[in-house]
């Protein structure tokens, strides 16, 4: 991705966001992902990339059994 996408998704913490093919353009965002993709698909993008920005106070570390 791209250097300058960093301040979008900075603005973007814990929201769905839907971006063109080539990652360089914000399409969508949102806090439910139905929105971001109704959004997308309104705007006539073929293959867009979704993607969750989590909010960049937290941890996430998934549970593993051993």
């Amino acid at each position: 991705m791209r250097n300058d996408l960093y301040q979008r998704f900075a603005q973007q913490q814990d929201r769905w966001i839907a971006l063109t093919p080539n990652e360089e353009k914000l399409i969508a965002s949102s806090e439910d992902l139905a929105v971001v993709v109704a959004a997308a698909k309104q705007k006539g993008i073929a293959r867009p990339v979704y993607l969750h920005i989590p909010r960049w106070d937290s941890n996430f570390a998934p549970a593993c059994k051993s």
